[in-house]
C-alpha cells in the first residue's frame, strides 16, 4: 500500500515568521489521522490523534474545533507495518531501539509509541 504524508506549508514559512493560520483543521482531517504542527500564532504544538489536540505549555491540553487555523502541519492515515514490544526503553536508547525496526536516516516515517511509565 502506497503511504503518504501531507504537509501544510514548510518549515521555511515558519522561520521566516509566517505564524498566522492559513489552514483549516476541517481540510487537515481530509488528509490522515495522525501527525504534527503548529496552532495559530504558535499558541501551542498540535498533536493530531484521531482528534487534534492542542497542548500548551501553561494550559491543559484541548480539542482543537474544524474552524481553527494551522500555519504548518504534517499528516498521514496511520497503518502501521508492523507492532513490537520493547523494554526498558529510555531517551537515551529510544533511536537505537527504533533502528532495529525503520530506515531512520533521511526519510518521514510515522511512529506511534504507548507505554507504562515506572520511576
Amino acid at each position: 500500500m502506497k503511504k503518504i504524508i501531507v504537509q501544510f506549508s514548510t518549515i521555511n514559512a515558519l522561520m521566516a515568521g509566517l505564524f498566522d493560520g492559513v489552514f483549516g483543521v476541517r481540510e487537515a482531517k481530509k488528509h490522515g489521522d495522525f501527525g504534527l504542527g503548529c496552532s495559530h500564532a504558535l499558541a501551542g504544538e498540535v498533536i493530531i490523534d484521531k482528534d487534534f489536540l492542542e497542548a500548551d505549555g501553561d494550559k491543559a491540553v484541548k480539542v482543537m474545533s474544524d474552524d481553527e487555523l494551522l500555519p504548518f502541519v504534517q499528516i498521514t492515515t496511520f497503518q502501521p507495518d508492523k507492532v513490537v514490544d520493547i523494554i526498558d526503553v529510555s531517551k537515551n536508547n529510544l533511536y537505537t531501539h527504533l533502528a532495529h525496526y525503520l530506515p531512520l536516516d533521511n526519510v518521514f516515517v510515522a511512529v506511534k509509541i504507548s507505554g507504562r511509565l515506572i520511576s
